[in-house]
């Protein structure tokens, strides 16, 4: 997957790694995670906010598709488990657009 330069790449606790920032970076791509606060080097207070407000939507979307169970599908093949879970997205994309 390639993404265009100046992409912004969010995460969380996990994804703080130097050298996968710089390996990013020389793409032109920033890793933005969450820091822990003793850490050198913080983001200035817009990319916090834009965490903020991207990881919330993804935890959503996340524990939602949980309670759907797409932690426990089962395939034969990696199509099979791709089809899977494209039919559990668009189910949720469903249900939430009857919901709205």
């Amino acid at each position: 997957m390639e993404l265009p330069a100046g992409s912004a790449l969010y995460g969380d606790k996990a994804c703080n790694d130097g050298r996968a920032e710089a390996i990013l970076l020389a793409e032109v791509v920033r890793l933005i995670s969450i820091r822990r606060k003793n850490m050198h080097h913080q983001h200035d207070w817009a990319d916090e906010c834009d965490l903020r407000l991207y990881r919330k939507g993804v935890e959503t979307v996340n524990s939602q598709l949980e309670g759907m169970g797409i932690n426990r599908l089962r395939a034969r093949t990696n199509d099979g488990f791709f089809i899977k879970v494209q039919a559990s997205l668009l189910a949720l994309w469903h249900t939430q657009a009857i919901a709205n």
